[in-house]
């Protein structure tokens, strides 16, 4: 079997149980899964001394690729754009750092009064509810939600935009960061 990134998979799952509980069960699938799989990969070397702790059984290290025939430069926007990638959901926006995002969007609209910030990915209720809340802290005009989109929307956002924006506090291989690059865009992201 294959276990992918799935981090928070126990943040959002059942609310009403204690955050403790869920941790043990994380740390629990993760020493179980790695010791049953025949062969383990990290993308990182971030995800690659976190799975150390649970001696696998054999490990690889394989660094993700971007297909840049697909991910190239193309035209920016005439108008100042930037744009991040994430689940729209409470967990992720503040993991991905797009409430981060969000907020410095005020102080880049002092200097540059039409830019403006694009946030793709799946949008749940919770996410919603979250961005309400943040409305009455920060004036968020300028954001445009573009919700889940095909490989070439995303491709053609990342490419028109100004600057590719992931301030996240925790992040095994930022993928959508190296595509950006690749369309010609400046990343600003955390270390």
């Amino acid at each position: 079997f294959i276990v992918t990134g799935a981090l928070d998979v126990f943040e959002s799952w059942a609310p009403s149980v204690p955050r403790r509980l869920k941790v043990c069960l994380k740390m629990a699938m993760t020493f179980v899964s790695v010791h049953l799989a025949t062969g383990n990969i990290a993308v990182s070397d971030s995800e690659a001394s976190r799975l150390k702790r649970y001696r696998p059984r054999r490990m690889a290290r394989l660094h993700h690729g971007v297909d840049t025939t697909f991910f190239n430069l193309r035209v920016k926007d005439a108008r100042p754009t930037v744009v991040t990638v994430g689940q729209v959901n409470a967990l992720s926006m503040r993991r991905k750092g797009i409430d981060v995002s969000i907020r410095a969007m005020a102080g880049v609209r002092e200097q540059i009064p039409d830019a403006r910030l694009l946030i793709v990915g799946p949008i749940s209720e919770d996410g919603r509810r979250y961005l309400d809340e943040l409305s009455r802290e920060v004036d968020v005009s300028a954001i445009e939600l573009c919700g889940e989109v095909s490989r070439e929307r995303k491709r053609d956002l990342l490419a028109a935009a100004w600057v590719y924006s992931q301030p996240s506090l925790d992040e095994g291989f930022g993928l959508s960061v190296v595509e950006a690059m690749a369309c010609g865009t400046v990343p600003v992201v955390t270390a």
